[in-house]
């Protein structure tokens, strides 16, 4: 695994907008030393890549705690075998989620759960435990092997060294195991019920006879009780012609008995009718009491609402009265209203035009500053060129001979010698040039001109202030909206002259309103005391109507007793010259039952036979399968002594074991070839992983101790000072990591070092160095990253990565000590 780049937001220190890049892969193979101040952020550097893969900073507990805002991330980018295997863990730090994905070469292997995401990493990077076992070393030296208890440093070397796959195989032999002695045990069960049932086999022979033997009697007594039952068949018959003239008197008895009931209860309805009607008219009479109280109650509040409704008009009429009152008042502040507006607004345009004066009088002031500088320096230039040009024509004062009179053919003529001379010549040019030189009157207009325009400006700026009146101003806004309040009143006294002459109209709608409220109410009431009338006549009917029905009812009564007992006597005098039909009834019932008996006998005689006779065939079948079961046994038996064997072969205390002690000598040898090759023969270490017992010599027990020697003398670890336990378990760390390397699937190409020299004097510290350079060309590293205060540590590194409030800058180290970081790692 080579760390390409990484990529971060939100985390610790790192809280700007824009995310934190760093391209590991431009920095090329070598020492990378993470430097800068104490709590600049390098350990965040350092640990945001293992902290993207499993959601965990080595040297710090928490999670969300170092992380902030919604839209926090870190992302790591790894290559392995030409596969690029990028991880983006993204958190909300406010609602504490966290998003994971992994992507392979460019494509999604999760969904974004966590726990998904974290079995992938796992399965591609390894445990966080081997990893900070190897090749990472935290700030707070978690996961260093010196530190680890016996008991986790056996764990670690059993994952370094792949022991998984046994586990698994020494946990599948335990199931299978333990399914075979299940398996054993199913077999034993069989075995021994066949045993047992075959043991009844004589019992069940004995039980097949008496069953046959049963069979036969009940048969017998069965043909018995059929002869017996069709005697009594003949004898009912020879009794049924007495019984039917009992059948008709039973029933005319019967009849008599209903019609004495009915009359009875017709008596007794006729009776409860009176009564009832009673109830209903004291019922109906409740009702008509009660829906005149609700006709009092309609009347008293058509009362009490056309009273409120007539107390809201006069509070109206006196409100619209006293709005129209203030006629005046308003319509004179409605007034008012325009005009302080329209003074108000010329107020405003004159501060306006002040403020508008006051810009043209700086823009004015501004272009007169200008055109005077630009004069001033045109007139400087000229008194300068004045003063040049002098200087130059005082060489004609100093020289006699600028001009000669001679005879030139008929008169003498004055010649210019200075002409001759390029010197004297630029001399006269000067002394003539001189007076001609002036300021420009260009520019000695545009000033004049701009000097005019700012006394414009000023005298606008002064008329303007002129029409200005501030105290005037505050009194207009101060006055104006208690006005305005007055002139909106205004605007209503039309609709309240309008509804005061409507109330009238309204008085009258209420006066109404209670009037038809009344009239409806009166209305019920006559109803009502007609309703009452018509509930006593009712009454008085309906009783009535119940005496007569009662009448009517006491004679039907007494007839149907008559009739009642005239039957009743008939039935009697038949029924005791009907007996022989009952005897003759009973005796086939008796037949009958004797019969049905013998036939569930025998049907009963018939299963228990056929049961028994089933039964001696299973016997017979499960004598046949014996010799087959105990083969099962002996099969079940043999496969629990092999699994159990395989499974203890396979287990920690087995294979495991051995791998273990084979794989110390390995990682101690390397460590010594890594403190020899930077501190000379003075430290080495070797592993213990058996121990000879006290009590039993020849009998070794399971440890996993370190022993430490100091030029061939043994020291505890515990006696190791603090620069020397960094050497010693640096040392192991990387042994441990170029190890892996050989012998796990995950093999890494980026190691990662936090403050480890940090307890060095400055010679160790360059030690520790050539100790890194030696450990990456053992274990194949392309990039070993480690943070460091020293600067005799960090400015041995290929590239240093300075980080400073948040930002993190690259630079190289210079040519030489490249050279010498050669030199010391060959």
């Amino acid at each position: 695994m080579r760390l390409r780049s990484l990529a971060l937001r939100g985390v610790t220190r790192f809280t700007s907008i824009e995310p934190v890049s760093i391209d590991f892969d431009a920095l090329g193979p070598g020492l990378i030393a993470l430097v800068g101040p104490n709590g600049a952020g390098k350990t965040t550097i350092l640990e945001s890549a293992i902290a993207a893969l499993y959601r965990s900073f080595p040297s710090r507990p928490g999670w969300y705690e170092h992380l902030h805002g919604r839209d926090s991330f870190l992302e790591v980018l790894f290559e392995e075998a030409g596969s690029e295997i990028r991880v983006r863990t993204q958190v909300d730090a406010e609602r504490r989620t966290t998003e994971q994905f992994v992507f392979v070469d460019g494509a999604s292997v999760t969904t974004g759960r966590a726990a998904e995401a974290a079995g992938e990493i796992e399965r591609r990077f390894g445990s966080l435990d081997l990893l900070l076992a190897s090749v990472v070393s935290a700030q707070n030296r978690a996961g260093s092997f010196l530190l680890m208890s016996k008991g986790e440093r056996k764990e670690l070397f059993g994952e370094l060294l792949g022991l998984g796959r046994l586990q698994v195989l020494h946990e599948a032999a335990r199931d299978r195991r333990a399914r075979t002695e299940g398996e054993l045990e199913r077999a034993r069960g069989a075995l021994a019920q066949i045993e047992a049932q075959l043991a009844g086999k004589q019992a069940e022979e004995t039980a097949v006879e008496r069953a046959r033997l049963h069979q036969e009697s009940v048969a017998g007594r069965l043909a018995t009780a059929r002869e017996e039952e069709a005697a009594a068949t003949s004898a009912l018959e020879r009794a049924k012609s007495l019984g039917e003239r009992i059948a008709a008197l039973l029933s005319a008895r019967d009849s008599a008995a209903r019609a004495l009931t009915s009359a009875d209860l017709a008596h007794k309805d006729a009776i409860a009718s009176g009564t009832k009607a009673r109830q209903e008219a004291a019922r109906r009479r409740e009702t008509n009491e009660g829906q005149l109280r609700d006709v009092e109650a309609q009347e008293r509040r058509a009362n009490e609402r056309h009273a409120a409704a007539a107390n809201a008009l006069d509070a109206r009429r006196a409100r619209l009265e006293a709005t129209l009152a203030e006629r005046k008042d308003l319509e004179a502040a409605a007034a008012q209203v325009k005009a302080l507006e329209d003074e108000l607004a010329g107020l405003a345009e004159a501060d306006s035009a002040q403020a508008g004066a006051e810009r043209k009088h700086e823009l004015a002031k501004a272009a007169a500053d200008a055109a005077h500088r630009r004069m001033d320096d045109a007139s400087l230039r000229v008194i300068s060129d004045r003063e040049r040009l002098a200087e130059e024509a005082k060489l004609l004062d100093r020289v006699p001979c600028t001009a000669e009179t001679g005879w030139k053919g008929r008169a003498y003529e004055t010649v210019d010698l200075a002409g001759t001379c390029q010197l004297l010549k630029a001399a006269q040019d000067a002394k003539a040039r001189a007076p001609q030189l002036k300021v420009d009157p260009v520019l000695v207009e545009a000033a004049r001109a701009a000097r005019v325009a700012l006394e414009a400006a000023v005298e606008a700026v002064s008329t303007a202030t002129l029409a200005c009146d501030p105290v005037r101003t505050v009194e207009i806004r101060r006055d104006l909206p208690a006005l305005r309040d007055k002139a909106a009143r205004a605007s209503t006294l039309a609709q309240a002259s309008a509804d005061l002459k409507g109330l009238g109209a309204e008085l009258e709608r209420v006066n109404e309103e209670r009037s038809n409220e009344l009239k409806a109410a009166a209305g019920r009431r006559d109803r009502l005391a007609d309703e009452s009338s018509a509930i006593e006549a009712d009454l008085k009917k309906a009783l009535g109507d119940a005496i007569g029905r009662e009448t009517t009812a006491r004679g039907q009564v007494e007839e149907a007793r008559l009739r009642s007992v005239n039957a009743e006597r008939d039935y009697r005098e038949a029924a005791s010259d009907g007996k022989t039909l009952a005897l003759a009834e009973a005796g086939l019932s008796t037949a009958r039952e004797k019969r049905y008996a013998a036939e569930r006998e025998l049907r009963e005689a018939d299963r228990a036979h056929a049961t028994a006779a089933a039964t001696l065939e299973a016997l017979a079948k499960h004598e046949a399968v014996l010799p087959a079961a105990r083969a099962d046994v002996r099969e079940a038996e043999e496969s629990v002594g092999a699994w159990l064997l395989l499974e203890q072969a396979l287990g920690k205390d087995g294979i495991q074991a051995l791998e273990i002690d084979a794989a110390g000598p390995e990682v101690a040898r390397i460590c010594n070839e890594l403190l020899e090759a930077c501190y000379g023969p003075r430290f080495s270490i070797s592993f213990e992983t058996l121990r000879e017992k006290k009590s039993k010599a020849g009998e070794y027990s399971e440890t996993f101790d370190i022993k430490t020697f100091d030029r061939g003398i043994e020291r505890p670890v515990e006696a190791l000072s603090g620069g020397e336990r960094v050497v010693v378990g640096e040392a192991i760390g990387l042994a441990i990591g170029i190890y892996a390397a050989r012998k796990s699937d995950v093999r890494w190409a980026t190691a990662f070092r936090d403050e480890s020299a940090g307890a060095l004097d400055p010679e160790n510290a360059q030690r520790y160095c050539d100790m890194l350079r030696r450990a990456m060309k053992m274990a194949g590293l392309h990039q070993l990253i480690f943070v460091s205060h020293s600067p005799e540590v960090w400015e041995r590194a290929d590239v240093r990565l300075h980080v400073v409030d948040g930002l993190v800058r690259v630079e190289g180290v210079v040519a030489e000590q490249r050279e010498e970081a050669s030199r010391a790692t060959a």
